[in-house]
């Protein structure tokens, strides 16, 4: 299961947060996944070895500062380029049973250090309404990232909560549709495309 962020959300003030890529290493040293595999999952499994996940408030306070949530408003929370707290607003469906008490353990974590993070479980339909609109802010839903590289989809903009469906529009219609994505973006779908080209099981 991944903590997903919508990178193409309507919401101005959202977007020039989460673009951020230290915005989004902070979240990585704010979590407590030991916690998670300890308390969900009986201490079995390990945590992703795709990025960095060592809980760090050092660290985390610093990637807080250099994206501009440094400042924190008279309830301890850190205030966003509005001027006002920033919600990490995460909504999800009840799609596994842990779920729920995932969100809340991400929650603890993340308040901790002074992020805003509202939780809401909303049904499936909603959801997907949701996300179908753009409207979501972060979710969380799983990830098949162990089958790599015959489940090459799921990290993908469309995937999931659909993170990244505007820039997707924009390389599909050549720029007629969608927002300009970043270079990042259009690397992923440079790789993406070579893997799709390759014969599974051959040397390449």
């Amino acid at each position: 299961v991944a903590l997903f962020i919508n990178y193409n959300n309507v919401d101005e003030n959202w977007r020039e947060v989460v673009l951020q890529q230290p915005f989004r290493q902070a979240i990585a040293h704010s979590i407590n996944f030991q916690e998670i595999l300890d308390v969900l999952f009986l201490g079995l499994g390990n945590v992703n070895p795709w990025m960095p996940q060592e809980l760090d408030t050092t660290k985390a306070e610093e990637y807080y500062e250099a994206c501009g949530l440094g400042e924190k408003d008279a309830d301890g929370w850190r205030i966003g380029p509005d001027g006002k707290a920033f919600e990490f607003f995460i909504e999800f469906q009840e799609s596994s049973a842990e779920w729920p008490r995932l969100a809340e353990l991400i929650q603890s974590h993340l308040q901790a250090v002074g992020l805003k993070t509202p939780i809401k479980l909303i049904a499936g339909d909603l959801w997907s309404e949701r996300r179908n609109a753009n409207e979501l802010f972060a979710s969380i839903d799983w990830l098949d990232d162990c089958n790599w590289p015959y489940l090459i989809t799921d990290y993908m903009p469309t995937s999931r909560i659909r993170w990244g469906q505007l820039w997707h529009d924009y390389l599909n219609t050549n720029g007629e549709e969608g927002i300009e994505p970043p270079d990042w973006i259009v690397e992923i779908y440079d790789i993406f495309n070579e893997i799709t080209a390759v014969v599974p099981g051959t040397e390449r």
